[in-house]
């Protein structure tokens, strides 16, 4: 409905003026009209990085048609896979990113991850803290924009939602937890390599 649209997009215009937003994560991309997707982004004048809810890369690589960026379900599901158990196979994680790295629009622009209110807690599948600083490491420096979700930087192991959604402030916000620090240390890789060379993203 164009009325719909109109009202939608004249509305993130305004929140994104009045509160200075340079981004936004939109949730459930796939449900909404392709086309309104594109004038919504033109409105807001910012980054949206969309959620596309599948695991097939050829689904969801042709919505970077009408959003800049796209959360990249593909790819958690095959970290995911690579690392919640020692027998994961990382095969299947490199020939994926791969062929996303051959056909996407640009693969840069993608929301990385390996967690959300979506869907289990890392944690939830394995106990094991280096498979998950692994998991946590490819997510944080492969290409895309990293996103880390409440609570992973704390272990929180919830299972299936509601179980995933812990309140953050439970945790008394400990900046001491291990994946805490080793989250900030990734960040600084991570800007490091940036600032040594340009073509880190691309």
């Amino acid at each position: 409905d164009s009325y719909v649209s109109d009202t939608l997009n004249s509305w993130i215009k305004d929140v994104v003026s009045t509160y200075g937003i340079d981004g936004i994560r939109l949730d459930s991309a796939k449900h909404v009209d392709n086309k309104h997707l594109s004038s919504f982004e033109d409105a807001s004048g910012v980054y949206i990085v969309g959620e596309v809810f599948n695991g097939d890369p050829d689904y969801v690589m042709p919505y970077q048609q009408y959003l800049s960026g796209l959360v990249n379900y593909p790819a958690f599901y095959w970290v995911t896979r690579a690392f919640s158990s020692t027998s994961g196979s990382i095969s299947d994680l490199a020939n994926g990113i791969n062929t996303m790295k051959d056909q996407a629009a640009d693969l840069s622009l993608y929301g990385s991850f390996l967690e959300n209110h979506d869907n289990a807690r890392f944690p939830s599948l394995t106990g094991d803290m280096s498979l998950a600083k692994s998991a946590i490491a490819f997510t944080v420096l492969m290409d895309g924009v990293p996103i880390i979700y409440e609570g992973q930087e704390q272990h929180y192991a919830g299972g299936d939602t509601p179980n995933n959604r812990e309140a953050v402030w439970l945790s008394g916000y400990d900046t001491s937890a291990e994946l805490y620090k080793w989250i900030a240390d990734l960040n600084a890789i991570r800007k490091l390599a940036i600032s040594k060379d340009s073509t880190y993203l691309d």
